[in-house]
C-alpha cells in the first residue's frame, strides 16, 4: 500500500489531496478551503461506470466524478474520491479558479498514477 499527498494554496487556504493506493483500488480525500468536509463521493469501476452521492447543499460532485473517472481509467482499478472544498462567499470567477486548481492537482496525481500502473 502506498500513500501520496499533494497540497496547494488558493485564496490563502490550503487544498489537500490524500491518496491511498492499494493493489486493487485507489481512495482519494480532496478537501480544503475555509471548511474542509465531505460534500460528494464518487466511485468509478475499472470499466468506467460511476456512481456519485452529492450531499444536499453541496456541488462537489463535478470534481469527484472527474477525479474518480480519470484515476480509474489510468489505473484499471476502482477509484473512490471524496471531495469537500468550501470557501466562504465565493463568486463565479473564484469557483472557476477552484475548478482550475483541482484540475491541475489531478494532472499531478495522474502523472504519479501513470508511473505506478
Amino acid at each position: 500500500m502506498k500513500e501520496y499527498e499533494i497540497k496547494c494554496r488558493l485564496f490563502q487556504r490550503e487544498i489537500t489531496a490524500k491518496l491511498l493506493i492499494t493493489e486493487q483500488g485507489i481512495s482519494v480525500l480532496l478537501t480544503g478551503g475555509d471548511l474542509p468536509h465531505i460534500g460528494a463521493v464518487s466511485v468509478t469501476r475499472p470499466e468506467g461506470t460511476t456512481d456519485t452521492i452529492e450531499f444536499p447543499g453541496h456541488r462537489e460532485g463535478i470534481v469527484s466524478e472527474r477525479w474518480s473517472g480519470q484515476i480509474a481509467a489510468l489505473s484499471h482499478v476502482p477509484a473512490v474520491v471524496q471531495v469537500g472544498i468550501h470557501y466562504d462567499h465565493v463568486n463565479r470567477e473564484q469557483i472557476a479558479a477552484i475548478l482550475q486548481i483541482t484540475d491541475e492537482m489531478l494532472e499531478e496525481v495522474s502523472g504519479s498514477i501513470k508511473q505506478l500502473y
